[in-house]
């Protein structure tokens, strides 16, 4: 049967038969031809990118966010993510998109503005250390597949740049792909950069392997003493290899060395939030100093709102969280720990407006959406609840 005598139903069921046996050209040559008729639904955009996204098929997803922008230059969304693909690909171009973003979007601010700073600072760059700038920062936004692209090309254009290839590793592993060849690579090259040992460090931890990432990164604070970012990473690293007690140590000893520092008290009220450990006893305290050592700054807000909600305290928790997002509207972390406060305190409607705005304000790959997937899924199998 020829495609074209297909409904667009059909060339649709069509062009997902061959998504789904990794037919991927075929499936792509099916959703451009379909993407040409302006009157399109938003949400085939949506479904057709994030299959692109988990194919890994990046280039594509480019092509389609530019059709989708010529049909809706008005949909924030799909200027946002084709400014952040062209990133890579023209920064001019990124520029463009990313600014009309924002003016789109004022909540989308934050990520936009940090991705316009490193390619402002990246114009007179070598291209190699420029795709690896924008890499790290896109990784830092969760875009990893798109970060993956760019720390790819920067090692086709200088195959022995090693931290490069050490972070093309992270970005694999963040995609959950194999990275031992590309973390390999970096070591062979660039055996002494901090760079390259501190991403090493991170991947044997995830290959459950903390007694070699915790030898690295001894090897690093002996190597720079009085930078005690190393004790965090040290304290982090052996709570994963489940010694609490000694990772508890390592970070009381960076609070010690610089007690005035807010980012030593954050790092211990997330090391008690992700273990479950102490969380009134210690969380609460380390929470309360860094609030007043950050001047109340929306991460910090945000943070206790965390620490209350784990304490069962949901009104406390709501007023720290919506403080914080006053402060920073953006904030996927904050507006998922809110959802899951009106979750608790049985407020659908507020929480599915939280969840939908984590959906709409981060990548579909971060942890923190996917989070909001699964509670998505779990409460509102049948989409937004009815407003009482």
């Amino acid at each position: 049967l020829d495609r074209e005598q297909l409904s667009e139903t059909g060339q649709v069921a069509l062009g997902n038969a061959y998504y789904q046996t990794g037919a991927y050209p075929q499936a792509m040559e099916i959703w451009t031809s379909l993407l040409q008729d302006p009157a399109i639904d938003s949400a085939f955009y949506e479904d057709v990118t994030e299959k692109l996204a988990a194919a890994g098929l990046v280039e594509d997803q480019t092509a389609v966010y530019s059709q989708w922008v010529v049909n809706d230059p008005d949909n924030s969304r799909a200027v946002y993510r084709l400014g952040l693909l062209q990133s890579v690909y023209d920064p001019l171009q990124a520029v463009s998109f990313l600014s009309l973003a924002k003016s789109l979007d004022s909540s989308l601010a934050e990520p936009v503005d940090e991705v316009l700073d490193v390619l402002a600072s990246m114009q007179e760059a070598d291209e190699r250390y420029r795709l690896v700038m924008v890499g790290r920062t896109l990784g830092n936004l969760g875009e990893w597949a798109i970060a993956n692209q760019a720390f790819q090309k920067a090692v086709d254009l200088d195959p022995e740049y090693g931290d490069a290839w050490a972070f093309l590793a992270e970005s694999l592993q963040q995609l959950g792909k194999p990275a031992l060849k590309a973390i390999e690579t970096a070591n062979e090259l660039s055996p002494d950069s901090i760079g390259v040992k501190t991403l090493t460090a991170m991947y044997w931890q995830r290959q459950n392997k903390p007694e070699l990432a915790l030898q690295i990164m001894q090897e690093i604070a002996d190597s720079r003493p009085g930078e005690y970012i190393w004790l965090i990473e040290m304290g982090n690293i052996t709570a994963d290899g489940g010694d609490l007690d000694t990772a508890l140590t390592y970070i009381t000893q960076a609070i010690e060395a610089e007690p005035q520092n807010p980012q030593w008290r954050r790092a211990l009220v997330a090391f008690c939030l992700e273990n479950n450990y102490e969380i009134r006893t210690l969380g609460l305290p380390a929470a309360r100093e860094y609030l007043r050592l950050s001047q109340e700054s929306a991460d910090a807000l945000s943070i206790m709102g965390a620490v209350m909600l784990n304490l069962q305290d949901t009104l406390s928790a709501e007023r720290y969280l919506t403080r914080a997002l006053k402060l920073d509207s953006g904030n996927a972390d904050t507006h998922l720990t809110l959802a899951q406060v009106y979750l608790m305190d049985s407020k659908p409607v507020q929480a599915y407006n939280h969840l939908n705005a984590v959906l709409n304000q981060t990548s579909s790959q971060s942890e923190t959406a996917k989070m909001a997937v699964r509670l998505m899924e779990k409460y509102f199998p049948d989409g937004a609840p009815e407003t009482p």
